[in-house]
């Protein structure tokens, strides 16, 4: 095998930044994985700062957070639109107000 393919490596991300929904990598990334969330347990955190990967570190919280999961594209292509429908409404009405104000100052 080349030295590319020896190094270590894990992803979570697809190539748009949306989570996989799983993690992915070689054997040695993984093994690599394993120890970090060894040491996690151990010391509280993980820095996964040796070895190609998407993420920063493995940390052990006491708490669960609420759904921090970025936005999928089709999530933010809803969300963009949906802006733009309501700035366009806003726009309708502000021209109708005009239109109507001037209609009834003449």
């Amino acid at each position: 095998m080349n030295e590319e393919n020896d190094r270590p490596w894990l992803r979570v991300h697809d190539d748009w930044g949306d989570p996989e929904g799983h993690i992915t990598g070689n054997r040695q990334g993984l093994e690599a994985l394993k120890a970090k969330i060894d040491q996690a347990l151990d010391e509280g955190v993980g820095l996964m700062e040796d070895f190609d990967c998407d993420f920063n570190s493995v940390a052990v919280r006491e708490t669960k957070e609420e759904d921090t999961r970025p936005d999928t594209i089709g999530t933010k292509l809803l969300k963009g639109g949906c802006l733009i429908v309501i700035a366009s409404c806003v726009l309708i009405f502000g021209f109708g107000l005009i239109n109507l104000w001037e209609a009834l100052s003449w």
